[in-house]
C-alpha cells in the first residue's frame, strides 16, 4: 500500500490497484501468468513477478507498463526488493536477478 492505494496480484494474472478508502478500482494490468508474491513499491514504480517468467515494472499511479524482463524461471519465490536504483528478485531453482530500476 502506498498513498492510500492497495496493490496486489491474483492467480488469474490480474494485478490491481484499489483505493483503500472506497474499494474502487484505480487501474488493472494483465500479466501473462499467476502473481503469487507481494509487489515492491518505490517512488512512482511498482515491481512484481509473475509465473509467465517475467518481472514487470508499472507506473504506480497509472498502471502503465514501464518495462518487463524475461527471466529463466517463475518469479514467485519471494517479493522483489528495491534497494536504491536496483531490483533484486528471486525465482524457482535458486535463480536470483539484480536489475537497474
Amino acid at each position: 500500500m502506498a498513498e492510500g492505494i492497495v496493490y496486489f496480484g491474483s492467480d488469474s494474472g490480474t494485478f490491481v490497484a484499489l483505493d483503500a478508502r472506497t474499494g474502487k478500482l484505480v487501474w488493472q494490468f494483465e500479466a501473462g501468468g499467476p502473481i503469487q508474491a507481494s509487489p515492491a513499491v518505490a517512488g512512482g514504480v511498482i515491481v512484481f513477478g509473475a509465473n509467465d517468467h517475467h518481472l514487470y515494472a508499472l507506473g504506480r499511479r497509472t498502471g502503465r507498463k514501464l518495462w518487463s524482463f524475461r527471466t529463466s524461471s517463475f518469479c514467485t519465490r519471494a517479493p522483489p526488493v528495491i534497494h536504491g536504483d536496483r531490483i533484486i528478485a528471486a525465482g524457482w531453482a535458486e535463480w536470483v536477478w539484480c536489475l537497474d530500476l
